[in-house]
């Protein structure tokens, strides 16, 4: 897997779809693979189905000051996905309480006691599928799935869901910011694999490395 930065304090990597992040009695996650370069403390979470940037700090006093950041929204975090539905509506906010449901799901509820955040924007692709790009300001299980269920449109792959059946879950963790020691940090992952590359021209406004689609918005 590719390593995108190598900090003293830190890595970030560009997670392949279809690896856990920890070990399941099946597969060795992320941490296993990874023993090699020495202790390893896991941060935040991405689901198994989902690809790009994953921290993982080097000691556990950086991951105390890296969990705190993720809980008081200091970490921003920008989504790529793909959907084989037009949402109900192009962009905005998902917004609402999650509670559990059958066989390890979860779904929205129009409560909002604690409520899960999430902005998205999309654009078609030119075939019928969308292009979403989401920006989750908390961290909830299956979050972004939950939300774009909600919204009528299932994510590509997501079959827990309702999404159409693909080869892979097409969500990706495309862009991180935050600051460390004083320097801002954007960590980019790149759509490596061959899957993505099959796909329509994705919306130009968005490749630029450091480009924030929702300040278009």
């Amino acid at each position: 897997m590719d390593i995108l930065y190598e900090h003293p304090d830190w890595w970030a990597i560009n997670k392949p779809s279809g690896v856990p992040v920890q070990d399941k009695p099946d597969q060795p996650g992320i941490l296993h693979a990874l023993g090699h370069l020495g202790p390893l403390y896991m941060v935040h979470r991405l689901d198994q189905g989902t690809s790009g940037v994953l921290l993982l700090a080097r000691s556990s006093s950086a991951a105390d000051v890296f969990r705190q950041r993720f809980v008081k929204g200091e970490m921003q975090k920008h989504y790529w996905a793909v959907s084989a539905r037009k949402p109900k509506k192009s962009q905005g906010w998902v917004v609402g309480d999650h509670v559990k449901a059958r066989n390890g799901s979860w779904k929205l509820t129009a409560q909002k006691t604690n409520p899960a955040r999430t902005q998205f924007i999309s654009a078609g692709l030119g075939n019928g599928q969308r292009a979403l790009c989401i920006h989750p300001l908390t961290g909830r299980t299956h979050q972004i799935r939950v939300a774009m269920k909600a919204l009528g449109a299932p994510l590509l792959g997501d079959i827990r869901y309702g999404g159409a059946p693909a080869e892979r879950l097409y969500l990706h963790a495309r862009r991180m910011a935050f600051v460390w020691d004083g320097e801002t940090i954007h960590l980019v992952a790149p759509l490596t694999e061959d899957t993505w590359s099959m796909l329509p021209q994705w919306p130009k406004e968005w490749l630029p490395e450091d480009a924030n689609p929702f300040a278009l918005v």
